[in-house]
């Protein structure tokens, strides 16, 4: 029973690349494939408690730190279980059309904290 359900995985992991295999280039760098939507799922899921911290520290530096701890708390607990639930749908359904998600969103936001990160530092 345990090497079935591996075997399944498997399968069900390696149908989209059996499906996209012969445009490699296409299949990466389009960004509204299933191969996206499992990562964003995942990734979605895994860090769904970042959002506790962010929102602290943007209420602590928008307001006081009382009103971080308490607000930040609240708003950023809300947030990670929105996340949370929508990186769990996205990555067990993420066969099923449509492959749109709010990763693109996702990875803009990531990429604009990346450089104001780069832009406090350097």
């Amino acid at each position: 029973m345990k090497y079935s359900i591996i075997a399944f995985v498997a399968l069900l992991l390696a149908v989209p690349l059996a499906a996209y295999s012969g445009d490699y280039e296409e299949y990466f760098t389009n960004e509204s494939n299933p191969g996206t939507k499992l990562a964003y799922g995942v990734t979605e899921t895994a860090l769904c408690w970042t959002e506790i911290p962010q929102a602290v520290g943007y209420y602590s530096e928008k307001y006081d730190p009382v009103s971080g701890l308490f607000l930040g708390v609240a708003e950023g607990t809300l947030l990670g279980i929105k996340d949370c639930a929508e990186g769990t749908v996205d990555a067990t359904l993420f066969l099923f059309p449509p492959y749109e998600t709010q990763g693109n969103k996702f990875f803009q936001k990531l990429k604009a904290w990346d450089k104001d990160i780069q832009e406090r530092l350097w």
